[in-house]
């Protein structure tokens, strides 16, 4: 989870200002963020809101979304005056679906007010939260890498004395950009540190609690074969946490270590980036490394490299990927739609929309809790994603609503899609998962570029009509969009 890279400490740190002309629902949701330890600054008039951002600058604001031009015209003012404040509102179940179409005016997050669960706001605050707290760290991993942090160290002997290749070693190492890559940095460097000896990197992968032999200095591990220890079934006591905090105590691990690499002693230094277990080197020495100085800030150097791509991959999910779902949020999703509109106008092919919402959900939120639902929701994206192509994209669109992009696809293929992923919906078991009887099925809504609209809004917007046809016939179905209108497509699809 991305929580785990805000220390408690932290939240104390941040600004809520929640703008409100509602004394009870801003007392509400106040004391709720209270509780979390951040400061917290209601202004109920707008007239009020610049004087106070002068002293209060809020790293969040919150607001009550308005259907007028009023409203239109403060959330533009706010946006200049706070470019990087993170804006949150709280529409209506009525005015919720027009809301939403303030993501493209730079809102962070539309949530339904009143509440269904205390827990979604909360959610969408610390995400917002984490975002500027990665970022912060970011910056100042940035400062240690462009050889600030390195060239404050102690003084050192002649030997250990940081020459310009050094501190030029040390700025290089902005050029790595994935973990893999910084890993087999850190796996040569440990190599080099011990006589050149063999070391072997394990990854550990936590969906399947398991630890994986993927690099080596010496060894050709393809030629092995699939080296890896599922923990769940060591023979052991130790717990996984325990067998991650001590790697030499995994039965498995030594045998494999002696008995394919004939190792007769080794030791290992652990790969941990902010509390979250990356996994291993194994040095077959049988001592640790005596470390010079000027080693010693260059390793200090290559983590540091490690944290930043580790915060940036953490960063883009925060920024980028619904935690809930997996799958692309609505902002980012909406950024895709017209990317895939621009490229079908270029090469004259046309790309299908689906908007699918699930059905009942109201009847669904009364039976079970939030937890539930998020296994249902998560459940869906999944299906969706799995019946789906390379480069199909899946979206989150709403708080029940998703979306699905279909490049190089017509509408009749959209279509038969939609009408696809409904039945697959409606036929799967849900109830495995979660306890208690359920039927789930969605309305899909289908349309085209360029049969039916003339850019991504309006392609959205006839998907949309189609999948509130398809609720008003009772739901469970797939239905067509259509043009309006003496409408002329951009071309046409041969």
């Amino acid at each position: 989870m991305v929580s785990k890279f805000v220390p408690d400490s932290a939240f104390a740190h941040f600004n809520i200002l929640i703008l409100d002309s509602s004394p009870s629902r801003a007392t509400e949701i106040g004391q709720l963020l209270g509780k979390k330890k951040y400061q917290v600054k209601v202004v109920h008039r707008f007239e009020d809101f610049f004087a106070t951002v002068r002293e209060f600058v809020p790293h969040v604001l919150i607001i009550p979304f308005e259907e007028d031009d009023d409203f239109q015209h403060s959330l533009s003012l706010i946006k200049n005056k706070l470019p990087e404040t993170h804006l949150l509102l709280l529409s209506n179940e009525l005015n919720h679906m027009r809301a939403l179409d303030t993501y493209e005016q730079g809102v962070y997050e539309c949530i339904e007010y009143p509440l269904l669960d205390e827990r979604i706001l909360l959610k969408s605050v610390h995400r917002a939260i984490e975002r500027d707290w990665l970022f912060y760290q970011a910056e100042q991993i940035k400062e240690v890498l462009q050889g600030r942090g390195f060239l404050s160290a102690p003084e050192a002997t002649q030997e250990d004395s940081i020459n310009s290749m050094d501190v030029a070693w040390v700025k290089s190492l902005q050029n790595l950009h994935t973990l893999d890559e910084f890993i087999v940095s850190q796996l040569k460097y440990l190599s080099k540190l011990n006589s050149n000896t063999e070391v072997l990197f394990f990854k550990y992968v936590n969906n399947h609690r398991s630890i994986i032999a993927t690099f080596s200095i010496h060894e050709d591990l393809t030629k092995i074969g699939n080296l890896g220890i599922r923990l769940t079934e060591e023979e052991t006591p130790l717990t996984i946490t325990e067998m991650l905090d001590e790697p030499e105590r995994i039965p498995s691990l030594n045998d494999l270590l002696k008995t394919v690499f004939k190792a007769s002693a080794f030791h290992i230094e652990k790969l941990k980036i902010e509390e979250e277990y990356i996994g291993f080197y194994v040095i077959f020495s049988d001592t640790g490394f005596d470390i010079k100085l000027k080693d010693k800030f260059k390793l200090e150097a290559l983590h540091h490299a490690g944290k930043a791509i580790h915060l940036q991959k953490k960063l883009f999910k925060v920024n980028k990927i619904d935690e809930v779902t997996g799958v692309l949020r609505r902002q980012n999703f909406f950024e895709s739609m017209k990317e895939e509109v621009s490229r079908s106008r270029r090469i004259l092919k046309p790309v299908c929309l689906l908007v699918i919402s699930l059905d009942n959900y109201d009847d669904l939120m009364s039976k079970h809790d939030v937890s539930d639902m998020h296994i249902i929701l998560r459940s869906m994206a999944k299906i969706f994603e799995q019946n789906s192509r390379v480069n199909d994209i899946v979206g989150r669109l709403g708080q029940f609503d998703f979306g699905l992009i279909l490049p190089h696809t017509d509408l009749k293929g959209g279509a038969i899609k939609g009408e696809r992923l409904r039945k697959v919906i409606e036929s799967a078991q849900f109830g495995k998962t979660i306890k208690g009887d359920m039927k789930i099925s969605v309305s899909v809504g289908v349309s085209e570029y360029p049969s039916h609209c003339a850019d991504a809004e309006e392609i959205f917007q006839r998907a949309d009509e189609a999948m509130f046809e398809a609720r008003r016939q009772g739901g469970n179905k797939t239905c067509e969009g259509r043009a309006l209108g003496q409408f002329t497509p951009d071309f046409e699809i041969n």
